[in-house]
């Protein structure tokens, strides 16, 4: 069968997947609970939106972005429609 091309959804979760992680790791930040406290956030809840995104709310991604200090041009990508 063939491999098909990923959704439109899932390429954007796949990106803020991606950044979240990179700079996880650039802030030194090893676990999800350790993130999760520093969003006022619990450990097990961030993992759900990691798994799935699009659940994230706005003021969550925010948190997110300022902890993990998102440069302007991730945050800008991650705002966008189109992926590039």
């Amino acid at each position: 069968m063939p491999k098909l091309k990923p959704t439109t959804t899932e390429t954007r979760s796949r990106m803020v997947r991606a950044m979240i992680r990179k700079n996880m790791e650039l802030q030194g930040i090893t676990t999800t609970d350790e993130l999760g406290a520093k969003v006022r956030m619990s450990g097990r809840t961030l993992r759900k939106r990691l798994e799935a995104p699009e659940t994230f709310t706005l003021d969550e991604l925010w948190r997110v972005a300022d902890a993990l200090r998102f440069s302007n041009r991730d945050r800008f990508q991650m705002a966008r429609k189109e992926i590039t």
